[in-house]
């Protein structure tokens, strides 16, 4: 289901931000430039329009509070994304396919949806615009056609609105007039109404023959369709995690397939038959990320060369490390070594960063007439970060058979997908894909080691044996001993990264404690003198909270001396063929740009020969011409009919430059080409002749 939001007048959605100093108050758009309506917008003024409802009497309070829920306490019962134009997704496609990149810049194609307005407050006292009052206002068209997804959740009872309660959610949807900034300015007038759409399935995968007994590794990838809170325990909530917590996606399987079901598969843990979610990482060419080892280090200042790849240190590797300690007690060629600030790679050294973006909210006070938020009765500005959209992350799941098969009925039957914070209004909307389903297989071989090294590819939770929570390497090497069967093991060395950690419980509905862990990226190295069987480590998951993708390691056998990084380069395959009309239209854009910059030269070169008493007469003239005739011959043929000899050869010089800068076009027909040559022709002349006749006026005096 949709809803359809149509502007019956001009629409600002003030995004808190703007691209230059050419707009003071600028519209939400996209980075291609395409404009949207963010989700909290269009649920805030839905709400309040309920509220209304509720007011006069015609819904109980009890329906509003079931529907919208209540902040910390009960969820929304429906989600709303961003509205974006009709096929959004196929102008994205073609924007992003496009191979001349100049004409699909974002400033561009904002151009083709919006315009800027100029306005300015009176002096009472003088009946003028006040002094340093000018102000530019970016707003999208009249008529633009946003469309918006809205679904039903369901509650852990596995029920969801009834029809009667939609219905009534649609209607206070209806009853929605006005949107945006300066909505009691002549903006933002609206038509909301509901546009029924097939739902879109989920790709669904279909697995046979697991057997109850055996433990898989299913893999998982999520596409953000929109942009994605993750909020940090570090920086409140200007701060958003790069990644996706196991804890999230544990949830989504809760929440698809019961609270009863869940709580089976919980209650029946036990060694092997543990449920894990491990964190999702950025993909890169079809390959999950994990986290830079802290080890690995680079040269002061360095950089990467032209074949982009870089050779960092490895300073797990004891010769690399008595080699640069060697060459700093001699003072020859010292190297000076510092962290590579790269969060992730593939294990072949491809490094992926994550795009993030920032978003300006703000929540009105109580007192509705009041239409801005003031800092005061409970109204507030804040901002909150979120990874953009567009992007993939991979994990996977370890689950027995029996629990494999639950998850997957439960992710196959949700249709309706969406994870993480604010993910009711504009966040979260997420594409959920099984990839790959296989066997884990068992420890079959021994691989003896008296050194080698484990990287923590998640944060790790432990407990000393107090009980307390702790960030103590020398907690994780007890741990590690216990998994192993062995107490001959010793720290080497070791790389630490500290993660401030923490959560929210949903049955409780509690916050969990913040607390400190050895973080993701810690490195440390171990030796045996008798040797120990890493096999063990396969497929482990250290500490505590496991469930939440928490404690995920892997082990180094070898340490390697030197580690080539490489850039990832997306390379574009651009097609030709286009789903919509949106490069035509650009193209369009372009040859009428072409056509001013030209008229205006032409101008430019014309007014030298125009100073004379009359000139002015006769651009004046020539304007209203242009405003009465459809093309260039009427108005030729108006002019030829002026009595004036003089002034008939001069405007018929102008006119010939008309009609040399329309042809010169082939993009635009010859009468828009026309209407558009001429305005910015005269328009400039105009303005030039006046300049030239304020200097003329100056020197005399």
């Amino acid at each position: 289901m949709r809803l359809k939001i149509k502007l019956l007048s001009d629409l600002c959605t003030y995004s808190g931000e703007i691209y230059n100093s050419l707009a003071d108050i600028d519209v939400v758009y996209d980075k291609y430039g395409l404009p949207y309506i963010p989700a909290k917008r269009i649920k805030g003024c839905i709400r309040e329009s309920f509220l209304e409802l509720v007011n006069f009497g015609i819904y109980p309070v009890e329906m509003y509070n079931k529907i919208f829920g209540n902040e910390g306490d009960l969820s929304a019962a429906f989600s709303i994304g961003n509205a974006y134009l009709d096929s959004y997704d196929d102008i994205c496609r073609d924007l992003e396919n496009c191979e001349d990149r100049g004409l699909v810049h974002a400033q561009n194609v904002l151009k083709l949806y919006t315009y800027i307005r100029t306005q300015t407050s009176i002096d009472y006292e003088t009946g003028t615009a006040a002094k340093g009052s000018l102000r530019n206002i970016r707003v999208v068209k009249k008529d633009t056609e946003f469309y918006a997804d809205i679904n039903f959740n369901r509650d852990k009872n596995g029920k969801t609105l009834s029809d009667a309660e939609a219905d009534a959610l649609f209607n206070a949807a209806e009853m929605v007039t006005h949107m945006g900034v300066r909505r009691s300015r002549g903006l933002g007038l609206v038509k909301i109404s509901r546009d029924t759409d097939s739902i879109e399935q989920n790709s669904k995968k279909q697995i046979n023959g697991l057997d109850d007994n055996n433990r898989y590794r299913i893999d998982y990838r999520i596409y953000l369709k929109s942009a994605m809170l993750c909020k940090s325990q570090e920086g409140n909530q200007t701060r958003c995690n790069n990644y996706i917590e196991g804890s999230k996606v544990l949830g989504l399987i809760a929440g698809s397939m019961g609270n009863s079901e869940f709580k089976k598969i919980m209650n029946n843990q036990s060694g092997d038959n543990e449920l894990i979610v491990s964190n999702a990482y950025i993909e890169e060419n079809g390959k999950r990320c994990i986290p830079v080892r802290a080890s690995i280090q680079k040269k002061k200042d360095q950089g990467f060369g032209e074949d982009n790849l870089m050779q960092v240190y490895d300073m797990l590797n004891d010769d690399i490390k008595n080699d640069i300690k060697s060459k700093a007690q001699n003072g020859k060629d010292a190297i000076q070594l510092s962290p590579i600030g790269i969060e992730y790679m593939t294990t072949d050294g491809v490094i992926k960063g994550i795009e993030t973006e920032i978003d300006y909210h703000h929540k009105r006070p109580n007192d509705k007439s009041i239409g801005h938020a003031n800092g005061n009765d409970e109204s507030s500005f804040y901002q909150l970060e979120s990874i953009s959209r567009g992007q993939a992350f991979r994990g996977y799941i370890l689950a027995n058979g029996s629990q494999s098969k639950v998850i997957l009925d439960a992710i196959n039957s949700n249709n309706n997908i969406r994870m993480g914070n604010s993910r009711n209004a504009e966040y979260g909307n997420i594409e959920f894909t099984i990839e790959n389903v296989e066997e884990v297989e068992g420890v079959k071989d021994s691989k003896i080691l008296n050194d080698f090294a484990i990287c923590m590819d998640s944060p790790v939770i432990l407990f000393n044996e107090n009980g307390m929570l702790t960030s103590d390497i020398a907690v994780f090497r007890d741990y590690l001993a216990e998994q192993l069967g062995s107490e001959d093991i010793s720290i080497s060395e070791c790389y630490i990264k500290y993660e401030v950690v923490g959560g929210y419980n949903v049955t409780w509905r509690k916050q969990k404690p913040i607390f400190t862990t050895l973080g993701k990226g810690t490195v440390c190295k171990f030796h045996s003198d008798k040797g120990v069987n890493i096999s063990a480590l396969n497929n482990y998951f250290i500490g505590e909270r496991v469930n939440e993708g928490y404690g995920e390691i892997h082990v180094l056998s070898e340490m390697p001396s030197y580690v080539t990084l490489r850039k990832a380069i997306k390379t574009k395959s651009y097609k030709k063929e286009t789903k919509t009309e949106i490069i035509d239209i650009l193209k369009q854009q372009e040859a009428k740009n072409r056509l001013c910059y030209e008229a205006r030269e032409r101008a430019d070169k014309r007014i030298d020969k125009f100073k004379d008493d009359e000139s002015n007469a006769i651009i004046g003239r020539l304007i209203l011409v242009s405003k009465e005739q459809h093309n260039i011959d009427d108005m030729r043929n108006q002019v030829n009919s002026w009595s004036s000899k003089t002034r008939r050869d001069k405007a018929m010089k102008i006119v010939s430059d008309i009609e040399e800068v329309i042809n010169q076009e082939n993009a635009c027909n010859t009468e828009e080409a026309y209407k558009i040559v001429a305005k910015e022709y005269l328009t400039r002349m105009k303005y030039q002749y006046r300049a030239n006749s304020k200097g003329v006026e100056k020197d005399e005096q």
